[in-house]
């Protein structure tokens, strides 16, 4: 999304026409930077979000389609109308918006002193900017209801901008726009703890916190925020009671920053950092770990804190370790996530010890890449990964790492996503093992991961579900534990096993061979048998027992039979008694086929009975 104004060369509703005063039917408008033959979008509404195609294709009255609206970002345009068959018509070159012309932008510049522009856009810059940046926000921005529609875009051109900090606690309507690259360097750290943000958080009466809200720092250019490595910034960004507010092409915690924490008990690093922060969205930004912590301390992209961050959204955002140290980058986060509801959707967090360490509630973690990572993600916490869903993505596990570390973790579910690893070793997919006790899993649903082979040596480990093992739902296979967990519900399976058994005869005598395969399904199973009688002499009736599991008592009547291979001259069949589980072999008449009928004999059958 960019931002964007009416423009003033056929805004809303023109209509354009060829020399001879006709409607330009399939004429064409090309737009590119003023003066350049660079292309240059415009947009089809207010949102800034839609394109038009370049170049615009009239409809057949001349009219611009999709709505007959020309929206254009914050600078200058050429425009270029042609016919249909491309022959020229007109250019128009410095072409600005409707909001350039009534001053609804404000230039940065006009409040830093022009000696310094030429500094500040070679990149050269040492002059302190931090009072003119906070008065052209003050200017330029509401903070109460009293300054309501003073509001301006503040722009700022492409340069090095060197601060204190830039402080927009309990501002709103703040817009930081630049279509360059803008850089902002922490010089002190003897004021704030961070470069940009704001502390607006009331740890001792929250309802006290005053937001920051309704803000935009942004544009088609790029944002970097680091700090000088003579200072001990605790944060790139501190994003602190931020809502409702939008964050485009911004990073943080770059190859060179060095923010360390000698003034925090704490003892991390954070590239940025959110508490008390809702509502907020976050496309194209990085996040990368900035320096290496303090011994027993980790290192953060970014860090969530435990109040009320809540519904934000991370858009084609990415973070990785590198900076740190060699592989494997030991103690560095890429994300420690608290809160509900906050979304990662198509982000790369690579080259980490952790990708995503916590997880609060109902978050989603979507089409993400991860490469080179110890473990994807760990919910070390109670309370943590409730109802959070992990969806697509790639992920490379090294060393002896897990996927997924999933403690104390209600309904997380996963879903489809190609998991694989780097390196030999010993990699479990989901270690629930990891952790301490209590350590438990419920209602964790696992579908369809692709697992490369060889991969890991243990699918899931730790068997904390009330002394049992945790469900895992796939799309392959379906996971129940080894000790049924019996439900009465009508519609619900509860238990599933293949194996194989020993048929014997009667009084623990022995076939001359056999063997036997059954599957149970709930309640029902099904018993296939190849039994091989002795040779003998003898009246005693010819059975079989010893069957996988006992028969629901009762009647006789509950079971089938088939039988099939059969060597015997005896036309058999056949009939268990539940009360003794033995399967009598019965002939033609009838009556019991005896030892002697079937000496020496083969046969075969499949059986299917209730079990109690």
């Amino acid at each position: 999304m960019s931002i964007v104004s009416v423009s003033i060369f056929g805004g809303i509703g023109a209509q354009f026409f060829d020399n001879n005063g006709n409607p330009l039917s399939g004429g064409k408008i090309e737009s590119y930077e003023a003066g350049t033959s660079t292309p240059l979008p415009t947009y089809t509404s207010i949102t800034g979000i839609t394109a038009h195609t370049n170049p615009i294709v009239l409809d057949s009255s001349g009219r611009v389609p999709s709505g007959g609206e020309i929206w254009v970002e914050l600078q200058l345009y050429k425009f270029v109308l042609k016919t249909s068959a491309n022959l020229l018509i007109a250019t128009y070159d410095n072409v600005g918006s409707s909001s350039m012309v009534s001053g609804e932008t404000a230039n940065v510049f006009d409040y830093i002193p022009r000696a310094e522009h030429l500094a500040i856009q070679n990149n050269t810059s040492t002059y302190d900017c931090t009072e003119d940046i906070a008065l052209a926000i003050s200017e330029n921005s509401a903070v109460s209801p009293g300054t309501y529609g003073k509001e301006k875009t503040i722009v700022f051109p492409q340069g090095l901008y060197c601060v204190k900090y830039i402080d927009l606690t309990a501002k709103r309507d703040v817009w930081l726009f630049t279509n360059g690259y803008v850089i902002i360097k922490g010089v002190d750290s003897s004021v704030k703890n961070f470069v940009f943000g704001a502390t607006n958080y009331n740890p001792v009466i929250p309802e006290n916190s005053t937001s920051t809200t309704n803000c935009f720092l942004g544009g088609p250019g790029q944002w970097e925020f680091f700090a000088a490595p003579s200072t001990s910034y605790q944060y790139g960004m501190r994003l602190e009671a931020f809502t409702s507010s939008t964050f485009e092409n911004v990073s943080a915690g770059s190859g060179y920053v060095a923010i360390t924490d000698v003034n925090n008990a704490t003892g991390n690093v954070v590239a940025a950092y959110l508490n008390y922060t809702y509502s907020n969205i976050f496309t194209n930004c990085g996040f990368s770990c900035p320096t290496a912590p303090p011994e027993g301390k980790k290192s953060f992209g970014i860090f969530m804190d435990s109040n009320n961050v809540n519904s934000n959204t991370f858009i084609r955002c990415n973070g990785q370790g590198a900076n740190v140290t060699v592989a494997p980058y030991a103690n560095t986060v890429g994300v420690n996530i608290n809160g509900s509801n906050n979304v990662f959707d198509n982000c790369d967090f690579s080259a980490l010890d952790t990708a995503f360490f916590g997880g609060g509630s109902g978050g989603q973690i979507r089409n993400t890449y991860s490469e080179y990572v110890t473990t994807f993600l760990s919910g070390p916490f109670a309370g943590q990964l409730l109802g959070c869903v992990v969806q697509g993505g790639f992920v490379e596990i090294v060393n002896d790492g897990n996927a997924f570390v999933p403690q104390n973790t209600e309904n997380l579910t996963i879903i489809g996503g190609r998991y694989r690893s780097a390196f030999s070793g010993s990699r479990t997919f989901i270690n629930q093992a990891a952790g301490t006790s209590p350590n438990t899993l419920y209602g964790v649903s696992v579908i369809n991961p692709n697992l490369a082979p060889d991969s890991f040596s243990n699918f899931i480990t730790g068997t904390y579900r009330n002394g049992g093992e945790t469900n895992i739902l796939q799309t392959r296979w379906l996971t129940f534990p080894s000790t049924q967990v019996a439900t009465t519900e009508p519609n619900t399976l509860d238990d599933y096993e293949e194996g194989t058994w020993t048929p014997t005869k009667p009084a623990g005598a022995a076939f001359t061979s056999s063997s036997g395969n059954y599957t149970k399904i709930g309640n029902l199973v099904t018993a296939t048998f190849l039994v091989e009688f002795p040779s003998e002499v003898s009246s005693v009736a010819a059975s079989i027992v010893s069957f996988p599991f006992s028969a629901i008592g009762g009647t006789a009547e509950r079971n089938g039979l088939a039988l099939g291979y059969n060597t015997s001259s005896v036309n058999v069949g056949g009939s268990l008694s539940v009360t003794t589980m033995n399967l009598r072999i019965v002939g033609a008449g009838g009556g019991s086929a005896t030892s002697t009928q079937m000496s020496g004999s083969f046969v075969s059958g499949t059986i299917t009975y209730t079990i109690l």
